[in-house]
């Protein structure tokens, strides 16, 4: 049986929403889908279970709402630091430095995107649900890569490649940095900058 997703990011502007999708932000970054119950996650938003049934069907609904509004958050902070038009090589080095900066501001979307990968190819059922906000952010890298040097786009690597890479590049980073902001917290903007530097090799800046 097909699983309900609840009602869609957005359709209540009750604070009760807010603190469920940030405490199951957390709750599920951390400790994943199914180790995470919806009773400790209404008590710890401080809602009761029936709000959270409320705004989101059942907790397959809260977690595709978490994960829509983390791709979107982390999406919206990207935009910020390289608006479209920004040139590429400006574009990508802003972007690593955003991945340093939100790993120091909120750690939490780090961890829910490095739970989302285990997650989508765990549960077929999450990932079509997910689909839509995947290709969203892939569409951003898709865009990014179509602005990047001739000589990263060459044969046999295609703009397609390209955006695959760059993808890989941010996501495989992020959950480093994860790794490295309990033991060695200089550790990654460190990683980030030896990142930029054979990048700037790479395309000869």
């Amino acid at each position: 049986m097909t699983r309900g997703v609840g009602r869609p990011p957005g359709s209540s502007d009750g604070s009760g929403r807010d603190r469920l999708l940030d405490v199951a932000r957390a709750e599920f970054g951390r400790s994943g889908f199914a180790a995470t119950s919806v009773d400790d996650l209404a008590r710890t938003a401080g809602v009761t279970t029936p709000t959270l049934y409320h705004h989101f069907g059942n907790k397959t609904g809260l977690f595709v709402a978490v994960g829509q509004d983390t791709y979107q958050r982390i999406l919206g902070h990207f935009a910020e630091a390289a608006p479209p038009g920004t040139p590429f090589t400006q574009a990508f080095p802003a972007l690593l430095k955003q991945s340093v900066d939100l790993m120091h501001v909120d750690r939490s979307l780090a961890m829910m995107t490095s739970t989302l990968q285990f997650e989508l190819r765990r549960d077929p059922e999450l990932a079509a649900l997910l689909r839509p906000s995947l290709l969203e952010f892939r569409a951003f890298f898709d865009v990014l890569a179509d602005s990047a040097p001739a000589s990263l786009r060459a044969a046999p690597l295609t703009g397609r490649d390209l955006s695959r890479l760059l993808v890989a590049l941010i996501t495989g980073l992020g959950n480093e940095g994860l790794l490295l902001s309990g033991s060695e917290p200089q550790a990654f903007p460190l990683l980030i900058e030896a990142m930029l530097a054979m990048m700037r090799t790479a395309i000869d800046v």
